[in-house]
């Protein structure tokens, strides 16, 4: 999967984004949360992550980073994250034993069934609000929010191994 844009090339993300204190961290953390806990809903829980992280534009924190993720069934994942990207869009390839789905401005799949050609998905269920839009509505209409805090302290442990894996050189267990 990949999330990435250009904010740092094109200098429109605003200052405090490349402040260590404030943020936590750069492209991995804002960005690349979004990556992650998408491949973990479709992967299933993560087991080890191997993360590097540069600064393409300088800055105190990381700008550019690509994650490999092991899930404990056995999946793998890559979760690319980039502040200095043109002209890559919200990427999400998925490729098994049985077919291959690619989900961009639309979503697009090929398996047996389709004799190996790319077909464009026309029947593709509505997207679910946004985390901060069901929380609120979670909190002000008694709303069913889907994201759980264990979804939330996964995801912090996923970014925490991936920052460590990055700093040592290794592979990291979550």
């Amino acid at each position: 999967m990949r999330n990435a844009h250009n904010g740092s090339i094109a200098n429109w993300l605003p200052p405090h984004f490349y402040n260590q204190e404030q943020c936590g961290g750069g492209a991995f953390i804002d960005l690349g949360a979004h990556t992650i806990y998408l491949l973990e809903w479709i992967l299933g829980q993560a087991k080890n992550i191997s993360a590097t992280c540069t600064s393409v534009t300088n800055r105190t924190v990381e700008d550019n980073v690509v994650a490999v993720i092991e899930f404990q069934k056995g999946a793998i994942g890559v979760a690319e994250t980039s502040f200095v990207s043109v002209y890559t869009p919200l990427t999400l390839e998925i490729s098994g034993t049985k077919g291959s789905l690619v989900v961009k401005s639309d979503v697009q799949y090929a398996n047996e069934a389709t004799a190996g050609k790319w077909v464009v998905a026309d029947n593709v269920p509505a997207t679910l609000p946004s985390p901060l839009v069901q929380w609120v509505e979670g909190v002000t209409q008694n709303k069913e929010i889907s994201i759980t805090i264990d979804d939330a302290i996964s995801l912090t442990r996923i970014i925490s191994a991936g920052y460590q894996s990055h700093e040592s050189g290794q592979e990291k267990e979550v």
